[in-house]
């Protein structure tokens, strides 16, 4: 994979996207200033979730062959992965969830439980070396 560039936009939260054929993350900075005010790890959990969207390529013409909670459920589980190797601990790995979603489930995105259980599913693979 490439790099993959970072900017600030006009969009609800983040989203991971392609760009003139490259791999984008573009965020709302008043939105990471909220989530990095109630804890320094959230914002960064949000960016590894968006990174986890382009490393599943559910940006590709494969990922709208994926049921779309199930490019979540696998974001949520490369965020914890990565958050891990960047040294939070679990509870800081999580904390976005606690600050961004209510508890229930939508069309596009499942349950804050189900996506806990993956970001620790991932960050446990991370924790014991695989």
């Amino acid at each position: 994979m490439r790099y993959i560039n970072t900017y600030a936009g006009n969009v609800g939260n983040a989203c991971a996207s392609n760009y003139q054929g490259y791999p984008i993350i573009t965020y709302n900075r008043q939105f990471m200033n909220y989530l990095s005010s109630n804890n320094q790890w959230a914002p960064i959990s949000v960016l590894a979730h968006e990174v986890g969207h382009h490393v599943n390529n559910d940006i590709s013409w494969y990922g709208a062959f994926k049921h779309s909670w199930t490019k979540e459920l696998q974001a949520d589980y490369v965020s914890g992965y990565v958050m891990y190797k960047m040294g939070a601990s679990l509870e800081n790995a999580k904390s976005a969830f606690y600050i961004m979603f209510d508890w229930m489930g939508s069309m596009s995105h499942p349950d804050t439980p189900r996506r806990i259980d993956a970001l620790t599913a991932g960050y446990y693979r991370a924790r014991n070396g695989f």
